[in-house]
């Protein structure tokens, strides 16, 4: 006999969705609750938060929380810091999540929220959660300054979970990442549940994809196609039309042939882009790829930038579309119209990941 076939979708969502709503009843006064948010945000070179979005995008499980009484532990990343670097003060300067704190203790109030933890571990750590009271928040340090975070490792994940009675999982951006605060955590804890923000995009998911107005259009951008790899082809088997931009449009130009100089792309994925590109051609999904990109002789700063119109005859060895040299940064003008006008025409839209630096 074969395996029994596995949960659908939209029955994962629909548990989600039941998850989600005990939370809304449950009785959590006292207890010490760890948040998993997402409050990886851009910051400026003075080091101050760019951008707030994720951090407001955050307040409805924030604010949930504290009204129910419990001691909310939020903990994040910030970045990719480097564990095993030598300079570990160096690390925890560009990647502290001190401006993050800043940030909430403005919106939340200090009343409420007492401060970032020097730690996400440890004595320090366990000395921040126990002067919480009912009702108020704090915010531990970044959690990729331990290895274990991203290795996924079953010793940090138990100092993490020690600290703590619940989990409330609402870091919809890093779901998908097997990481300790992200999987195992929960694994250790009997409470736990999805947030407001991951039932929101659930909810939007089940909208969008499940029961579409079509013609169904998507925009998919990003650095990397083995991050979207399972997405994508979820996708060609539901949407009418996929635009593929950012870094990631590369490794699909590779797939058909293009030459992109000294742009990084995936050597392993170009073959499943390939694959992809076939496949949708098949089903007879209108999957757009760069007409033209923007390219520079640096990824750090725009040196000699310029556009480079693609054409199906355009890479020869003599002449490539992208010189040697040069970098692919982003879909070209004339794609960014391109994909604007066929969009425009569809009745639903999902967008995934930037596109059209």
């Amino acid at each position: 006999m074969g395996a029994a076939a596995g949960p659908t979708t939209a029955e994962v969502c629909g548990r989600l969705a039941e998850l989600a709503a005990q939370l809304n009843t449950a009785d959590l006064r006292g207890l010490r609750v760890l948040l998993r948010s997402d409050l990886n945000v851009p910051l400026l070179p003075s080091g101050a938060v760019a951008d707030e979005a994720r951090i407001a995008a955050s307040l409805p499980a924030i604010k949930l929380l504290l009204s129910k009484g419990a001691r909310v532990v939020i903990c994040s990343h910030l970045g990719r810091p480097d564990a095993t670097s030598p300079d570990q003060d160096a690390q925890r300067r560009l990647y502290t999540l001190a401006p993050v704190a800043a940030v909430l203790r403005r919106l939340v109030g200090a009343a409420q929220f007492v401060g970032l933890a020097p730690d996400c571990i440890g004595p320090e750590a366990r000395a921040a959660v126990d002067g919480l009271q009912d009702g108020q928040a704090v915010l531990l340090e970044n959690v990729r300054f331990h290895a274990g975070e991203t290795s996924n490792d079953a010793a940090f994940a138990g100092r993490l979970a020690e600290l703590v009675d619940a989990y409330v999982g609402d870091a919809f951006g890093v779901t998908h990442r097997d990481q300790a605060s992200v999987t195992c955590v929960p694994s250790l804890l009997p409470r736990r549940y999805p947030g407001p923000l991951v039932a929101l995009e659930v909810a939007n998911y089940l909208a969008t994809m499940e029961r579409p107005r079509r013609p169904l259009g998507v925009a998919i951008g990003g650095a990397k196609v083995k991050d979207k790899i399972g997405v994508l082809r979820s996708l060609i088997g539901k949407a009418d039309v996929i635009a593929v931009g950012g870094r990631m449009a590369f490794t699909f130009l590779a797939g058909r042939g293009v030459s992109v100089g000294a742009t990084q792309i995936e050597d392993d994925w170009v073959e499943p882009a390939r694959e992809m590109i076939k496949a949708a051609a098949e089903r007879g999904v209108r999957l757009l790829l760069p007409v033209d990109v923007l390219v520079s002789q640096s990824l750090d700063k725009a040196e000699s930038p310029r556009i480079v119109e693609l054409t199906t005859t355009c890479c020869t060895r003599e002449a490539p579309c992208i010189p040697a040299g040069c970098f692919g940064v982003d879909i070209g003008p004339a794609s960014s119209a391109q994909y604007r006008s066929v969009l425009a025409g569809c009745n639903t839209l999902l967008w995934n990941g930037p596109m059209g630096k």
